[in-house]
């Protein structure tokens, strides 16, 4: 995107905010003078006004200006939905209402193409999913717009956003379906957690097999890239004893099996396959993930903390003993075990000479396994240039 794009979107953001406060403002003071339907239709007007300054800008060959207002219609027109819902008095409450909003902000992203806008779209289904679930209503509508990305990706195009918004949203969408076959009430707990690993497992495989039909190049490392990052966050989440405490489960094993069946399942397709690179250590995230939340399930917050550092460790430790990896990456990844060394100790709190020795042997192995490495690094040797000789042949 050029500079002069990045300044009209600035300008069209700063204009749009200054205009909506206004038209805010000014309703808002004249409202005991006017009736009340006044102000969403003037948000209606709103939005009308900027969908079709947005089409004008797209066939200007603007689209980045027409996604932007796009999306602050989608935010007007939320707005006059609900003002609008609110003076009809309509049933249903908040869950019929965010039906209407993504239904309208659905239709506008595809309208003008935005995955942004469409990201969006995803993560109001989830927020739709969790008020069902609280309701007692099977959230199918957020597992639909999670799949909905796959839709987007392949006829739409790649977009990193949506992508990532896939990956993460597909297995809590789906865990939160099969809530009620795992549990007798509504509350979530690590039992979930071990289902979303078993999900994400499953999830890795949409992109992870190698087959005929031709994929973005980009698409298998943002989906790898986005499922290990959420399952190692989740791993150092699980390795907090406050957060393992609040998340204990009350009968955690229809949860745990469900997870376990998904991975084992994944395992199987995985060894039928050819998978892309990198998916194996993807799949050993999302294992690792199920393997803390049952140690800590088993045997308590504190050895489920301990689970969770030499769950962060392992493939570390795996990496630099094989030299998987050189350079910065190195350095990187002796940081992350001293990390875990700091936060081994402070969990489980064993004294101060115990915890002397565990940092020095810590810190020991660590540089001996990153000075290794580096050691090793191959060197790249240049050629000489040709001598060259003086005078006229």
């Amino acid at each position: 995107m050029s500079t002069i794009e990045h300044r009209r979107l600035l300008v069209i953001t700063l204009a749009t905010l200054v205009g909506l406060a206004g038209v805010v403002v000014l309703v808002q003071a004249a409202l005991p003078l006017i009736a009340g339907w006044v102000f969403p239709a003037v948000l209606a007007a709103a939005t009308a006004v900027l969908l079709v300054r947005g089409r004008m800008l797209a066939a200007a060959a603007s689209p980045a200006s027409a996604r932007l207002l796009a999306g602050w219609a989608g935010v007007t027109s939320t707005l006059a939905l609900s003002t609008g819902a609110s003076l009809a008095s309509l049933g249903g409450g908040l869950v019929v209402l965010l039906i209407g909003v993504i239904v309208v902000n659905a239709g506008l992203a595809l309208w003008f193409g935005s995955p942004l806008h469409f990201a969006a779209v995803q993560w109001l289904g989830l927020g739709w999913a969790v008020l069902a679930h609280l309701a007692g209503v099977a959230p199918v509508a957020g597992l639909v717009l999670a799949l909905a990305g796959l839709w987007w990706t392949g006829r739409v195009g790649f977009s990193r956003v949506v992508v990532v918004s896939t990956t993460v949203l597909l297995p809590v969408t789906a865990a939160l379906l099969v809530h009620p076959l795992t549990h007798s009430g509504v509350a979530v707990d690590g039992a979930d957690v071990a289902t979303v690993a078993g999900f994400t497992a499953l999830a890795l495989l949409l992109a992870g097999r190698v087959t005929d039909v031709a994929a973005p190049p980009r698409l298998w490392p943002t989906v790898r890239t986005t499922a290990s990052v959420a399952s190692l966050a989740m791993i150092v989440l699980g390795g907090v004893p406050a957060v393992a405490v609040a998340l204990t489960p009350a009968s955690p094993w229809p949860g745990l099996l469900v997870g376990a069946s998904a991975v084992c399942a994944a395992v199987a397709v995985a060894a039928l396959s050819r998978l892309r690179s990198g998916a194996v250590r993807a799949l050993e995230h999302a294992g690792l993930l199920w393997a803390v939340v049952a140690v800590t399930v088993v045997a308590g917050p504190v050895v489920g903390s301990c689970a969770a550092c030499l769950a962060i460790a392992a493939p570390i430790v795996v990496d630099l003993l094989l030299r998987r990896v050189a350079g910065a990456a190195v350095v990187v990844r002796v940081a992350v075990l001293l990390a875990v060394g700091v936060a081994a100790v402070v969990v489980v709190d064993p004294g101060v000479v115990v915890s002397v020795v565990v940092l020095g042997a810590t810190a020991a192995a660590s540089c001996a396994l990153g000075l290794r490495c580096l050691s090793t690094e191959p060197t790249i040797v240049r050629p000489l240039a040709a001598p060259t000789t003086g005078g006229v042949a």
